[in-house]
Order: structure tokens, then sequence, then C-alpha cells
């Protein structure tokens, strides 16, 4: 019923996938940084090391702010500050 009337139909709800991001450094350079770095980078260097553990199953951008406990805003700025 909720289908016909709202002219919804399966392919409509189904979301789409997140834009992965390719993160040349292993994650064992990823922590080497992380540690010489000032606090302020270390978060960013956190959801790099995140990114790179999913990066066969793809994670949410979502998903890396809650494991990291930052704001999803911020992360979407730190991944396209790495991209460019």
């Amino acid at each position: 019923f909720f289908y016909c009337v709202f002219g919804l139909n399966n392919k409509s709800l189904k979301t789409s996938l997140p834009k992965q991001i390719k993160i040349k450094e292993s994650i064992y350079e990823l922590c080497k940084l992380q540690k010489n770095s000032i606090s302020m980078i270390e978060n960013r260097i956190y959801v790099l090391i995140e990114i790179k553990k999913h990066e066969t199953t793809e994670i949410s951008k979502i998903a890396v702010a809650y494991i990291v406990s930052v704001n999803q805003n911020s992360v979407q700025i730190w991944c396209s500050m790495y991209i460019s």
C-alpha cells in the first residue's frame, strides 16, 4: 500500500555506495606519522587509518566519523584535503 500511494519502488529505497578514497600510504606508515604529529593532525591521520583498514569493505565517512568521534563534516573536509 505504502509503495502504491507514494509511488515508491524497491530501487528508490536503496542508498548509493560511498565514494571510496584510495589511501596511498600503508597503515604502518600512517601510524608512524600519527605518533610524530601534533594533536590537531592525529585525528586526521586516524581517519586515514580507518579508511585504509576498511578499504575492501567500503566504509562510509559517517561510520568513520563515529569511530574516530569527530563530526562527519570534518571527515569530509579532511578527505577532500587528502585528495587534493
